[in-house]
């Protein structure tokens, strides 16, 4: 997916596991996230997002990025091409919602060369389909976490 137009802003939110729009301390296991700056904008197919940059208590930074694809069907197009692109699948699955009903996918891919390869998590939920990376996985993998359902 190709961002077209974006807007720099300087945010102060914490990611909070009860409400990932952010508003307070979130503690997993001892690591806290705090949101250290946001682009908005529109991707080539006029889709709004968010690429977020979110910063551990201990320095490792997480960059999160939010589409809005507008339809559940967009969000999993997307998704279906970003993971044509990877040179590595590491993991695919179906999420479920509490009705144990298909309500998005989650893949976990990279796009290096070279190795050690950076794992990049990608997931969809209804009309969203969000991305997760940093250079540690585990700090991805936990800050995924905050995210309900998955």
């Amino acid at each position: 997916m190709m961002w077209g137009s974006a807007k720099p802003t300087q945010t102060k939110q914490r990611l909070s596991n009860q409400n990932s729009s952010g508003a307070s301390n979130v503690d997993l296991n001892g690591n806290r996230f705090e949101s250290k700056s946001a682009l908005y904008g529109l991707t080539k197919e006029h889709f709004r997002f968010s690429s977020e940059t979110w910063e551990a208590n201990d320095g490792v930074p997480i960059f999160l990025r939010r589409v809005y694809c507008g339809s559940s069907k967009n969000a999993e197009r997307a998704l279906s091409e970003t993971a044509k692109t990877a040179l590595e699948v590491f993991d695919t699955r179906t999420l479920r919602n509490s009705q144990n009903e298909a309500s998005g996918r989650r893949i976990v891919v990279s796009f290096d060369k070279e190795l050690p390869r950076q794992r990049v998590i990608f997931w969809t939920k209804g009309e969203m389909l969000y991305s997760v990376e940093s250079s540690s996985f585990d700090h991805a993998l936990l800050f995924e976490k905050m995210f309900p359902g998955l």
